[in-house]
């Protein structure tokens, strides 16, 4: 069968979907079996990829020999060269030998981008026009625009590790950096001495490392690209996202920007503007608001969103807690608050921590959210649903939803079970009263 008869619009549908289906772990093995029925030689290729869309692991490679060979520094001189949405056909050193390759700069809408590297193992001397590079190139920006979905919606688990690892990245740049500075500044600093002889040769070693001084400057500067977002961009980003979504809606969008701030981790970035959107509809969801007001601004450690609306102020924490935002929100670590005043409006503030802290590893207890911790401490006090739904000012329905969720959460079957655990690791403190309607942050989080 050849190319041009498996490459149809049922092909790439489904080729589409089996990459949002599957676990994110799987992605890259998943983009390389479909790209056997595309590369040149049938067979499964070697894929690897350079990302901006998944800090945890920007370099990702399929389980192909000689995959575990493929470095960053590959792929990261492509990313320089190639411009958004160019595909290249040619030689270069992948995971340490030649190999023929198709490279594509993919940077889908609202992406940071990724560089895709296909090894094009065919026959000696093949041309472009027995490659389907759009097949190819479409395969990948799927990939990405996978990536970017799983940044959005991780468990609490995955986001925390993908924000330790940029942490970390970052660390470990900035210590290379300034120890070979620091070096190489020495370097120069001994070979301009007016008294070392044979002055062409120390011409010569000032040139050398001089280059090395900026590249190893231009490497720290395309990791930091990879990894982060700064965070005025990021904002850019998301009023062009929320474009479409209010261009018909009756409430009139006010965006405040944060101006200019840090660079925030990329994942944290794509979630918070998943956050920002859904609480966009939400409070335009409400009856008669006709006035929303969307910031973002830097405080110590965190991102604050806020979203105000001029409607009847029947937005509530529990409400937005139990819905799809509220996923987000935990997978963030994120602190919720909602001051809403009948008849006057609400306003959503929502903090989000830009670093985590160890205690949040550990605990068992640091999967919960803090209005799940609030019911488990409860729970643990021997509390049934009506008594907690009183307690919190909630009902029972969304008192049964929070206990399913711990028992999930904690991997326990029963409340007994969910009780010991909670005793054994330090039973929460309830604060608040009935009729409150903030939710505190969880243990462990960074205030």
């Amino acid at each position: 069968m050849t190319t041009a008869t498996r490459v149809d619009a049922g092909w790439a549908l489904h080729a589409a979907l089996d990459l949002f289906a599957a676990p994110i772990e799987h992605v890259m093995d998943r983009l390389a079996d479909l790209m056997a029925d595309v590369a040149p030689s049938g067979r499964r290729p070697l894929v690897a990829v350079l990302t901006g869309d998944c800090s945890h692991s920007p370099l990702k490679v399929s389980s192909v020999e000689p995959a575990d060979r493929v470095t960053s520094a590959e792929l990261g001189g492509l990313h320089d060269a190639l411009t958004p949405g160019e595909r290249w056909v040619g030689p270069m050193l992948l995971a340490g030998a030649e190999h023929r390759v198709l490279a594509v700069r993919s940077v889908p809408p609202n992406a940071t981008g990724s560089v895709f590297v296909v090894a094009l193992d065919g026959p000696a001397g093949m041309g472009t026009e027995h490659i389907d590079v759009d097949a190819i190139a479409g395969l990948c920006d799927v990939a990405a625009l996978t990536w970017i979905d799983r940044s959005v919606s991780a468990a609490p688990g995955f986001l925390a590790s993908t924000l330790a690892a940029a942490q970390e990245r970052a660390r470990a740049i900035a210590e290379l950096g300034e120890t070979h500075e620091a070096t190489l500044s020495g370097i120069l600093t001994a070979l301009r001495a007016r008294d070392v002889p044979d002055g062409s040769a120390r011409a010569a070693a000032v040139e050398l490392a001089t280059t090395a001084l900026i590249e190893l400057r231009e490497r720290g500067h395309r990791n930091r690209d990879m990894s982060e977002e700064p965070l005025d961009a990021a904002f850019e980003r998301l009023r062009d996202q929320l474009a479409p979504q209010v261009r018909f809606a009756a409430a009139r969008l006010e965006l405040a920007g944060p101006g200019t701030g840090p660079s925030i981790p990329a994942g944290i970035a794509h979630a918070a503007r998943a956050v920002s959107r859904s609480l966009v509809m939400a409070a335009g969801d409400q009856a008669d608001v006709s006035r929303l007001r969307l910031a973002w601004r830097p405080e110590g450690g965190f991102l604050v969103i806020s979203v105000r609306d001029d409607g009847p102020g029947s937005l509530d924490a529990d409400a937005l807690r139990t819905s799809p935002i509220g996923e987000r929100l935990d997978a963030l670590s994120a602190r919720l608050d909602v001051d809403a005043v009948p008849g006057w409006g609400s306003t959503v503030t929502v903090r989000v921590p830009l670093a985590i802290t160890t205690a949040e590893a550990d605990s068992p207890l640091s999967v919960l959210n803090p209005r799940e911790l609030e019911v488990l401490t409860l729970v643990a006090r021997g509390e049934r649903n009506a008594q907690i739904a009183e307690a919190l000012t909630i009902t029972a329905h969304t008192v049964k939803f929070h206990v399913a969720n711990i028992l999930r959460k904690l991997d326990v079957t029963t409340r007994g079970e969910a009780a010991a655990l909670a005793h054994a690791n330090g039973l929460p403190a309830l604060t608040g009263g009935a009729g409150r309607e903030t939710i505190a942050p969880a243990a462990g989080t960074a205030r």
